[in-house]
């Protein structure tokens, strides 16, 4: 069993030297105009990459690969929207404090209409100011 999932993984690791092989060839192929130069540096970068340092370039192929097909959005969603995820104690804590904070804005709004002199008000001296409901002046 353990020679079974040896040779697995060696087909594994040759399946994915060979997406890097043509990766390489697209990467060539798309920034390099010169046909000499192209076929140097598929020779130098296939065996520099392929050869002599795949354990590290290997890896890395794999992770830009998976998060190029889109592992990078559902380890998003697990690693950072999930800390959102709060108790029920710290949920309610919020809920109080953007409570409090609305009906500070509130009282800072009807201290501002207080203060107002009457005749802006109702558009007595300033018709460019609206009219304020009667419901928020206090008699």
């Amino acid at each position: 069993m353990l020679i079974g999932l040896g040779e697995f993984f060696g087909d594994f690791v040759f399946i994915i030297k060979i997406f890097a092989f043509i990766a390489i060839l697209g990467f060539v192929n798309r920034y390099i105009q010169s046909k000499l130069i192209k076929i140097i540096m598929i020779v130098f970068m296939g065996y520099f990459i392929l050869i002599a340092n795949w354990a590290v370039f290997g890896t890395m192929f794999v992770i830009y690969t998976l998060l190029g097909i889109g592992v990078a959005g559902v380890l998003t969603d697990f690693f950072f929207a999930g800390q959102n995820i709060l108790g029920e104690g710290e949920q309610e804590k919020q809920m109080a404090a953007e409570k409090k904070r609305e009906e500070m804005e509130e009282a800072e709004r009807r201290k501002m209409f207080e203060d107002a002199p009457e005749s802006t008000l109702h558009g007595g001296g300033n018709r460019r100011m609206p009219m304020v409901p009667p419901r928020l002046i206090r008699r």
